[in-house]
């Protein structure tokens, strides 16, 4: 019932999924590439856990964080998006970033493995569940997600350093690398937020909005311009923000790591990417078990079943999407112990 009139609304972030017959009870707010199922009748915020499932048993609403950092869905999602976007015009009105991990969806994970690890530490062993803003998160989750958003977190930091020392040409010296991995100004360095599909500094949105309120962005075409200067820098901000990351779990500036802190870097990189890697290769061979065989061949034997499943679906190891995470396994070896080869060859 409506009392000052219709207050209610609620906010999934961007990646989110609902299930067939999901029911959300406004006001909630739902964090990147969550997927809903089932019917929900209490108010909730996951916004602090991106990447997870959110499911209904008993009548409890259930958080299961980071599960979904390892799904099939999750990964297509990121590399269809911008393939579906054609547009042709180089000036485009909508300004877009596809980037799956992010500062943005990085800065969620790192809150929540602190708040995790905060839940773990207080929560009783009798418990079963953990609440938290208005949700029930399984206590025996509490340690085993929050390894899974750190090993989201290194790989994300190790793409970021990767993409730069790998951006080097000819003879690359250590000075060479501090120089590629120095950042650029503050900016960047505190929060993060999505505007309507654009990632930016929340800080650079306060800034804008100051200007615009002291009349110095008086056109549409100024406040686009404006953007698109913010949106030019991103790699610029995004590289200030992770080498900030970096530094909270190393205790050093990646422009001033001697070699054998960067050599451990690019192997830990190496070793989660490939373990994230594997995880989802592990997802996809459900899209080809017995189970996902049941409506084909119904009228014959097994042998027929699978011929025509396979006619249809085609085969795990021939699999476009399966090939495709293979050769990015062999890409991910391949640069590791090249640029490890080089670092060691600088001490």
């Amino acid at each position: 019932m409506y009392k000052l009139g219709p207050l209610h609304q609620g906010i999934m972030e961007r990646g989110g999924k609902t299930g067939s017959l999901s029911y959300l009870l406004w006001p909630c707010r739902v964090g990147p590439f969550t997927a809903v199922v089932g019917k929900h009748y209490t108010n909730f915020d996951t916004a602090d856990f991106p990447f997870s499932y959110i499911t209904e048993e008993g009548g409890k609403s259930l958080l299961y964080p980071a599960m979904n950092l390892f799904t099939v869905g999750t990964r297509r999602d990121s590399e269809k998006w911008p393939t579906r976007d054609r547009r042709k015009d180089p000036d485009k009105k909508d300004i877009l970033n596809f980037t799956l991990f992010n500062p943005f969806t990085a800065g969620r994970m790192a809150n929540a493995v602190r708040i995790l690890g905060e839940l773990s530490e207080k929560a009783l062993k009798t418990q079963e569940n953990v609440s938290y803003q208005g949700i029930n998160i399984p206590r025996l989750l509490l340690k085993t997600t929050r390894k899974y958003y750190e090993m989201a977190l290194k790989v994300y930091m190790g793409d970021e350093l990767v993409r730069r020392i790998v951006s080097l040409q000819g003879g690359i010296t250590l000075k060479d690398i501090h120089g590629a991995l120095n950042t650029s100004g503050d900016t960047g360095k505190g929060n993060w937020i999505d505007v309507v599909g654009m990632l930016m500094p929340e800080s650079e949105m306060e800034r804008l909005i100051g200007e615009i309120k002291a009349g110095g962005v008086s056109s549409i075409a100024e406040l686009r311009h404006r953007l698109s200067d913010i949106h030019e820098q991103y790699d610029i901000y995004a590289w200030n923000w992770c080498s900030t990351l970096i530094k909270s779990e190393k205790g050093t500036e990646p422009s001033e790591m001697d070699a054998s802190m960067l050599a451990d870097l690019i192997r830990e990189w190496q070793e989660q990417s490939l373990r994230l890697n594997n995880m989802i290769r592990k997802d996809t061979e459900k899209e080809f078990d017995q189970t996902s065989m049941i409506g084909y061949g119904s009228l014959s034997g097994e042998n027929t079943r699978k011929l025509d499943f396979e006619a249809v679906r085609g085969s795990y190891d021939r699999n476009k999407f399966v090939l495709g995470l293979q050769e990015e396994a062999s890409r991910i070896a391949e640069t590791a112990g090249r640029l490890t080869q080089l670092i060691n060859n600088l001490r």
